[in-house]
């Protein structure tokens, strides 16, 4: 009974860090797409 806890326990947190993981590729795919907009809008810089 024990080790099923901790294997949902397990399961639970490995599914945050992958929630956290896609969070921070998409945050900083976002990021990428805010510079070239900016360097669209204004190449001079």
């Amino acid at each position: 009974m024990r080790s099923a806890i901790d294997k949902l326990q397990s399961i639970k947190e490995q599914s945050v860090k992958v929630q956290a993981i896609s969070f921070e590729s998409e945050k900083s795919h976002f990021e990428k797409v805010q510079l070239s907009n900016d360097f669209l809008c204004n190449p001079s810089t």
